[in-house]
C-alpha cells in the first residue's frame, strides 16, 4: 500500500495533519455510499478537513470522489450542512509531531519524533497523550540492520552454494574429459 495522504486537522488555533481517518465508521455504516479511490494515495476516497472546537470533532471540509470520478463536497454526505459533528467517531486520532523520523511508503506507519493522540467518545475529546518516538526509531533502525545482516547472510550461502555446484561440475566435466583422453589413448595406442 502506498503511503497515503493525511487528513487536516484544525486544532488548538494550529492547522495539523492526522494519521488516522475518523470518517471510516460512519461511511462504513452507510452501505449506500461508495466513494472511490482518486489515487494509490487516497484509498479511502476522500480528503477532509477537521475541527476540534469546544473538546468536541467537527467534519468541516469535504472532498469526496463518487461515479466516474465525479468530485462531490460535504453536502453529499449530511445535505444542508456546513459543518458536521462526528458523533459516530470513538477512538484515537494521531497527530504525527515534529521532523519525519522514518518515512515508511505504506499507509500511516511514517514515523515522527512524536506522536500526539486524542482520545474521542462519540465525537467528544475525553483525553490526550504523547509519545516520543526516538526509541521506536532506533528499534526500527536495529531491526534493519537485522534483516540486511540476514539478507547478507543468505545472499553468501547461495553463493557459496553456486560455487560447490561449479566445482562438482567443473570435476564431472574433468573426470569425463579424461576418461575420453585415456579412452582414445588406449585405442589409438592398440
Amino acid at each position: 500500500m502506498t503511503a497515503q495522504a493525511r487528513e487536516r486537522l484544525l486544532y488548538q488555533g494550529e492547522e495539523t495533519w492526522i494519521a488516522t481517518e475518523p470518517l471510516q465508521p460512519f461511511l462504513q455504516s452507510r452501505r449506500d455510499i461508495s466513494l472511490l479511490s482518486p489515487s494509490s494515495a487516497c484509498l479511502r476516497g476522500y480528503y477532509g478537513e477537521w475541527e476540534l472546537r469546544d473538546n468536541q470533532l467537527y467534519l468541516v471540509r469535504l472532498t469526496a470522489f463518487v461515479d466516474d470520478y465525479r468530485e462531490v463536497d460535504l453536502s453529499y454526505l449530511f445535505p444542508g450542512k456546513s459543518r458536521v459533528f462526528a458523533q459516530w467517531f470513538s477512538g484515537e486520532i494521531r497527530v504525527p509531531r515534529g521532523l519525519m523520523l522514518d518515512f515508511v511508503h505504506r499507509g500511516y506507519e511514517s514515523l515522527y519524533e512524536k506522536d500526539e493522540f486524542l482520545i474521542f467518545e462519540a465525537g467528544v475529546l475525553t483525553g490526550r497523550y504523547e509519545v516520543d518516538n526516538h526509541q521506536q526509531y532506533r528499534e526500527r533502525l536495529q531491526q534493519r540492520s537485522r534483516e540486511k545482516s540476514e539478507a547478507f547472510a543468505e545472499r553468501d550461502a547461495r553463493k557459496e552454494r553456486s560455487r560447490q555446484v561449479t566445482l562438482i561440475t567443473l570435476s564431472g566435466l574433468a573426470a569425463g574429459v579424461l576418461a575420453f583422453c585415456l579412452w582414445v589413448f588406449y585405442f589409438s595406442a592398440g
